[in-house]
This record gives structure tokens, C-alpha cells and sequence, in this order.
């Protein structure tokens, strides 16, 4: 039998040894203590906080794609793989197997611990779950801006890639290059407060924001957010 691959590497011991960066609480709770409501604006400053906190992960895991579903080649079903590799008897070989992160034993804490790579969606609701220990009167906008990184996905305009056919190819480079794009872009897109999930528009398609006579609450950033420090 082949010697046992080493672990890879967790967000749980990535906290321990000093190598995840620090969340910046000061900025967290100057952005979103008290942001109950959910507004198109608190959408923007959610969205800028989640997508930060997903790039630290990615800088200490590893980044894998939304698992297959039977019959639904477009499937974002969450997923990631446990860091300990374990002995598959039917071949002899190591193997990183896949978690369950939708089950309900599979907890943020479980992920935290024994997840070393981690899809985009599964990053981010750990982000969410980390960023409203902090200010969880803000869960919710929180919650609409994982949405509103999914969306902003789906726009090449803002990924520089097709996300459809790219998602289970992206290696973790792909995947850090791409969050710097979003986040970098973040500020020029237009921003909707829908019914259920947030509207995204990017610059060149402004105009089309007429067709959603449903949504009232646009956030119009054009500039940088002011950071607390």
C-alpha cells in the first residue's frame, strides 16, 4: 500500500498556526453594525466583506468545483473535500473524499475543521457564518451578499470567463484571479435589491435596470468604498 498522502491544509489549523489572515472586525462592525435592513447599499457593503473574507480562505485552502448532479450539467450544488486523505480499498489508492456541506451534520465548525478544499458557494456561506458571529443583527444582508457573488459570477463582463463551463476546471490561481477581478469591479456595478436574491448589473447594461419594475432600491456605487481602519 502507498504511504498516506499529508493533509492538506484546513481553515481551522490555518487559524491556529497564524497563516489566515485576520478578519477585520473594525471595518466589519463600522460597515455592517446595526444593518438590519436589507438595502441595496448594505447588499454593496455585505458583498465587498464576504468576497474579502473568501479570498483569505483560498489563500490557505484549496479551491474545488460544485459537485455533479444527476441530470444538471449547470449544477452550483455545494461541495467540498475532506483535507485528510482516506484508503480506498477497491483500488489501493488515497483519496480526498467529498463532504456533505447542504447535511445537517455537516456544520460551518465541521468545514472549519476537516474541509481542505472548498467550491465557491460552500466558501462563502462559511464566510457569511464567520462574518455574522461578529454582527449577526446583519445575517441576512450578509446572507444576499452570497447570493450576490453568485450572480456577479454569472457576468463575463465582471469574471473575464465563462463561470458555466469554467466552475469545475478552475484550479485555486483560477479562482484567487477571479475574486480580484470581482472585487476590484465590485464598485462599478449596479446593484438591485430584488424579492429574493439580489440583481446584478455591470457597466453596459444599465439600461436594461428599466425592465425591473419591481425593484425600487438600486445602490449606484461609482467610486470606492470608504474603509474603516
Amino acid at each position: 500500500m502507498a504511504d498516506k498522502p499529508a493533509a492538506a491544509q484546513t481553515i481551522a489549523g490555518a487559524t491556529q498556526d497564524g497563516t489566515l489572515p485576520a478578519m477585520n472586525r473594525i471595518r466589519l462592525r463600522a460597515q455592517l453594525g446595526m444593518a438590519e435592513d436589507i438595502t441595496a447599499a448594505n447588499i454593496r457593503r455585505a458583498t465587498a466583506l464576504v468576497l474579502q473574507r473568501v479570498q483569505d480562505y483560498y489563500s490557505v485552502v484549496q479551491y474545488t468545483g460544485p459537485a455533479y448532479v444527476y441530470g444538471r450539467v449547470d449544477s452550483e450544488y455545494p461541495s467540498a473535500l475532506y483535507a485528510e486523505a482516506r484508503h480506498n480499498y477497491m483500488n489501493d489508492t488515497w483519496i480526498h473524499q467529498e463532504m456533505s456541506p447542504t447535511h445537517t451534520t455537516c456544520t460551518a465548525e465541521v468545514l472549519f475543521r476537516e474541509a481542505g478544499w472548498l467550491c465557491l458557494d460552500t466558501a462563502c456561506r462559511l464566510a457569511v457564518h464567520e462574518l455574522a458571529g461578529e454582527v449577526p443583527e446583519a445575517r441576512e444582508v450578509l446572507n444576499q451578499a452570497r447570493y450576490a457573488v453568485r450572480e456577479m459570477c454569472h457576468h463575463r463582463e465582471l469574471t473575464e470567463l465563462n463561470w458555466a463551463d469554467s466552475r469545475r476546471r478552475l484550479g485555486t490561481p483560477g479562482i484567487r484571479k477571479m475574486l480580484k477581478r470581482l472585487t476590484s469591479k465590485l464598485q462599478t456595478v449596479r446593484i438591485g435589491k430584488g424579492c429574493l436574491i439580489p440583481v446584478i448589473l455591470p457597466p453596459g447594461r444599465f439600461a436594461i435596470s428599466n425592465t425591473y419594475r419591481n425593484i425600487t432600491d438600486w445602490s449606484y456605487e461609482d467610486r470606492p468604498l470608504a474603509h474603516a481602519c
